[in-house]
Formats: C-alpha cells, sequence, structure tokens
C-alpha cells in the first residue's frame, strides 16, 4: 500500500468507495475514476478476487503506472458469495476461524497482487459485514487498511479504518439510486459537520448514465471541501 496514497485519504474530507470492481460496467468505473482524477478526490475501488477479467486487469494496470496517488486498491472480499444459513449476507460466518479465514483471504490477495501486480493491503468486507475473527484475521496477515460502514462498530489495534456514511441507494431490493445530486450533496454537508468527513459508497454495476452525470455534478460541487 502506497503510504502516501493512505495519507492523503485519511487527511481528505471526502472520499469515494466503488464496490465490486471485476467483471461488470468497466466504463462506468472509467467515468467515475475519471471524475476523481479530475476534481482530485480520492477513490477506493473495491476489487473482488474471484471476479476479475483481463479487461479490468489491463484497466487497472494502466491506471496504477500513471502513479496518480488518489487512487486506492482494495480487495473486496475472495468471492464476494454470502455464506449460507445467514439471514444477513456475510461472506464468512461469525464462527468461521480465524486460520480458515486466513487461508481463504491469501488465496484472494495472491491473484490480485499476480494480476495488478502491485501489494494490496487495504479491504473490503462484501455488504459491509463482518465478525472479529475476520478483523483477527485481517490483522494476523498483515493488512494496514479497513473500511465497511460506520453503522458497523469496529475495533482493531493496527487496521486503520476508512468507513463509509453515505450511500446514495434509496431501495435496497431494487438498487435504485437517487438522482438529485443536491441530495447528494446535502448529506455530504451533515456528515462533514456530525463527523467531520464523508466517505461515498457506489455500486458501479448498478449506474447509468444519468447516475454518472449526477455523481459528476456532486463531486464538482465538493471540490470546495477539498481545499
Amino acid at each position: 500500500m502506497d503510504k502516501n496514497s493512505t495519507k492523503i485519504i485519511r487527511e481528505s474530507p471526502i472520499f469515494v468507495r466503488v464496490d465490486d470492481v471485476g467483471c461488470d460496467d468497466l466504463p462506468n468505473i472509467r467515468n467515475i475514476v475519471a471524475v476523481c482524477k479530475k476534481t482530485k478526490i480520492p477513490v477506493i475501488l473495491g476489487v473482488i478476487p474471484g471476479h476479475l477479467s483481463d479487461e479490468t486487469v489491463i484497466y487497472l494496470q494502466r491506471e496504477l503506472q500513471e502513479n496518480w496517488p488518489y487512487l486506492i486498491i482494495a480487495q473486496h472480499g475472495v468471492h464476494h458469495i454470502p455464506h449460507p444459513g445467514y439471514t444477513r449476507k456475510m461472506e464468512f460466518s461469525l464462527t468461521e476461524l480465524v486460520d480458515d479465514i486466513v487461508a481463504k483471504l491469501l488465496t484472494g490477495k495472491s491473484i490480485l497482487e499476480k494480476k495488478i501486480g502491485i501489494a494490496v493491503n487495504w479491504y473490503i468486507p462484501p455488504w459491509n459485514k463482518y465478525g472479529r475473527n475476520l478483523i483477527s484475521a485481517l490483522e494476523k496477515i498483515g493488512y494496514e487498511a479497513f473500511s465497511a460502514s460506520t453503522r458497523v462498530p469496529f475495533r482493531s489495534n493496527s487496521l486503520i479504518n476508512f468507513p463509509i456514511n453515505q450511500d446514495v441507494i434509496i431501495d435496497a431490493e431494487t438498487g435504485k439510486i437517487e438522482l438529485d445530486p443536491q441530495v447528494w450533496l446535502e448529506e455530504t454537508k451533515i456528515n462533514l459537520s456530525k463527523e467531520g468527513k464523508s466517505g461515498l459508497m457506489l455500486h458501479h454495476h448498478l449506474m447509468d448514465e444519468r447516475h454518472i452525470r449526477t455523481f459528476k455534478e456532486w463531486a464538482v460541487n465538493c471540490r470546495s471541501y477539498l481545499s
């Protein structure tokens, strides 16, 4: 992990996190990253190792070659498949042994690092759900940073936490996204006022051209907070 990138995202009042990066809707990812580059808003890409396509690999490699410090690659689970028998989705069960989780995490980590060609030490749990044993496994391997949600209590002796606190999906069942950029902006202002930081979560595969335009308008309006 680039220490400079960690410093930038720690000091920035606003950052964007794009989940489920792997094989779908690469044009949306390109557009989101392009907007972040233009507005200098840090962006974390949550990449699913088990879904990583060759096309996405090539794109990520090219972006990383530019050495743009506002771009961070995070491991987003391993296969992003919910553990059976749970009413709420999570990839690892609450009782799964730490060493078993370690083995699975390392499999995903190895895939990302070999394909993309960088060290990956950031982790995003699928569905923002996790238990103590996952944190212990991440600590044991030596991951350095973590991002889930401010709604879930977080405790770790070694992981730096960058939680998201803004989600523009207004209907979890349908994936419907708020289209009014002023609504986005007002929630960002509230988060900045209450918490001093706003982390915006996007699911690129649920977005269309209208959502990208809304995101761009939101980002342009947020530039004043970055100075």
